[in-house]
């Protein structure tokens, strides 16, 4: 989700990490914008765009600590 245009963008994770995301989208929008990424079972993560190369969207997480530590502790096996 692109809070500044309103736009829902349909993505698939490609990796994940408790810092961030890389996502495979249509359209991505350029570098340095906020977005929010929902990720069925973890939840909403704001973040912001940081990079696009070969089709994939790099995102970097804007939360807390806490948040970040819940997030890795769900991704561990």
């Amino acid at each position: 989700f692109i809070p500044a245009r309103q736009t829902e963008l349909q993505c698939s994770v490609v990796d994940l990490s408790a810092s961030g995301a890389s996502v495979i989208c249509e359209n991505p929008n350029g570098r340095e914008i906020a977005a929010v990424l929902y990720i069925e079972g973890l939840g909403r993560f704001e973040a912001v765009t940081v990079r696009y190369v070969k089709g994939t969207l790099g995102l970097r997480f804007i939360c807390s600590e806490r948040k970040r530590c819940k997030l890795q502790a769900a991704m561990a096996p």
